[in-house]
């Protein structure tokens, strides 16, 4: 090598050198790459493991880089099992398609088989591991997917009988700590703590006036610096403020006065924007929240024809069912709304078989990945078992009744609204009945149809409208919630064992709420007795 030569060649190595030492220009490269690039990088030295790990980088790498949705984490449940599996579903085309190999979450080996997921923000999960039977409390958890590493929450400060419900607050635009915000109730008092990674400490909220709010505070969602609620039962909606610390009623979206709230289908935050789903045969529409939280406004619709006429495979429906359009939408599932970069806003479902995309602005179906679920409905759990249900017209007893239906179960539907129970069974058609319900006659009419009776689910119940101080309390209202509630339970029991024990065996299911826990806030007092 000559002279000139190695001149040439230390000169070259001086330059990489000092790029390599220089942090700012590493930093302002790495900026500029994708979130998914950087992680990978962290494996090259333990300085850019420190420079990528630096909380300031993590602020300014999410203020410069926009939102991208590159997939979803689906939980899979599989007739009524718990936990449920989870299935990581990539939007990026170029992957393989995956087979729906849907795992248990089990990054805490202290908890095998017993974690689930209760909310996604930004990044980060809120987890909570519950073992049934278990006398161990409920531990929660912060689980970032990307590094596979999670942190263990300690418990609020709370009282052994109070409700407590979690909520995760981050944003990385920010600040790199996150809050977990547990609203809990006891005695018809309403408290609020928060948790800070920063200072890892519980404190009570600095506004303690929070009052009564008749809203549901599972499944919250962060967004524009607060946490969401929605009630699916009415559509009102609260919201926590992270800032001013407060309780805020929210707008109702634009629902009729006698909404279904049969036709929720989806609350969430997707890249920025607040969205509620309505499904109002045949269409879904889609409301999206002003910034300044003022109103609801209807942003997009669907017409479930277009996904049928798209996909006519997707479902079994027989070509002469009266109710096609409503069994079709059964098969169809609404992941999330994503905007897609050159393409706009682009709504995710789940059809048997594929998840598929509609985007909103160009009319057009694509099909993201073929997915094989084991559906229950191939395995028949119940077949050839003889099933009552209570109250199985509407709301949790018809879905019940339709979920043992494909299961393969003979089901027997018991109510007093007449039309929509023989509505239902004429819809489900082989092996449904309905009767109206007298408890006397459960028992006999399953075992003169079908020979015998398996399984008996009390479903029947009814809520006494006063929701206010125990006093406004009637006799009248009273009497009738326990005659429904406790001794139709039991007197339906009773029936239902005489029709089991002379074949030594059966299953006996009672439908209960944890409403009861709080007389005045979250049930009338008859209801909670």
């Amino acid at each position: 090598m000559t002279s000139y030569q190695k001149q040439i060649s230390s000169s070259s190595l001086s330059s990489a050198d000092n790029i390599a030492c220089n942090d700012d220009i590493i930093m302002e490269i790495l900026l500029r790459l994708p979130a998914k690039s950087v992680l990978k990088l962290k494996l090259v030295s333990r300085r850019w493991l420190y420079l990528i790990s630096d909380p300031n980088f993590v602020v300014r790498h999410c203020r410069q880089n926009a939102k991208i949705v590159s997939g979803f984490i689906l939980a899979c449940v599989l007739f009524f099992k718990m936990p449920p599996t989870y299935m990581h579903v990539s939007l990026d085309e170029n992957q393989n398609s995956t087979q729906g190999q849907a795992v248990h979450l089990s990054f805490d080996p202290c908890a095998p088989g017993s974690i689930m997921i209760s909310q996604s923000c930004n990044g980060l999960l809120l987890c909570y591991s519950q073992r049934y039977g278990s006398p161990a409390p409920c531990r929660h958890y912060i689980f970032s997917p990307a590094t596979n590493r999670f942190s263990i929450i300690p418990e609020p400060i709370r009282n052994k009988f109070s409700i407590d419900f979690f909520s995760l607050a981050y944003d990385p635009t920010i600040s790199p700590f996150y809050l977990v915000v547990c609203v809990q109730f006891y005695k018809s008092s309403c408290n609020v703590q928060i948790y800070s990674s920063e200072t890892q400490i519980w404190r009570n909220a600095r506004n303690h006036d929070f009052g009564s709010f008749s809203i549901q505070f599972r499944h919250g969602v962060f967004w524009n610096g607060g946490i969401h609620w929605i009630n699916p039962y009415d559509g009102n909606s609260s919201r926590f403020d992270i800032e001013q610390e407060t309780l805020q009623a929210m707008p109702r979206p634009p629902l009729p006065e006698d909404w279904n709230c049969n036709n929720f289908r989806h609350f969430m935050e997707s890249q920025g924007d607040l969205f509620f789903i309505d499904f109002d045969s045949p269409e879904y529409i889609i409301y999206q929240m002003e910034k300044d939280c003022s109103k609801w406004i209807k942003k997009h619709h669907l017409d479930i024809n277009l996904i049928v006429t798209a996909y006519p495979d997707i479902t079994e429906i027989k070509e002469n069912s009266s109710n096609s359009l409503l069994e079709s939408e059964n098969f169809i599932s609404l992941v999330s709304l994503v905007e897609v970069k050159n393409e706009g806003p682009s709504l995710v479902m789940y059809v048997p078989g594929r998840f598929i995309s509609y985007g909103l602005k160009g009319n057009t179906f694509k099909t993201l990945r073929d997915v094989l679920f084991h559906d229950s409905k191939r395995f028949q759990w119940l077949a050839g078992k003889v099933v009552v249900i209570t109250e199985g017209a509407i709301g949790i007893g018809a879905s019940t009744a339709c979920l043992f239906h494909e299961n393969g179960a003979k089901v027997v539907i018991a109510d007093i609204q007449d039309n929509k129970g023989e509505a239902l069974a004429n819809k489900l058609e082989e092996s449904v009945c309905y009767i109206h319900y007298d408890i006397r006659n459960l028992t006999v009419t399953a075992i003169t149809k079908h020979g015998k009776l398996d399984i008996m689910y009390s479903n029947a119940g009814v809520m006494d409208r006063n929701l206010s101080i125990i006093l406004d309390a009637t006799e009248s209202e009273t009497d009738q919630v326990i005659g429904v509630n406790l001794v139709g339970g039991l007197l339906g029991a009773k029936h239902a064992a005489r029709g089991m024990v002379p074949q030594g065996k059966g299953c006996i299911l009672f439908t209960t709420s944890a409403c009861t826990a709080i007389a005045g806030l979250l049930s009338g007092h008859g209801y909670a007795v």
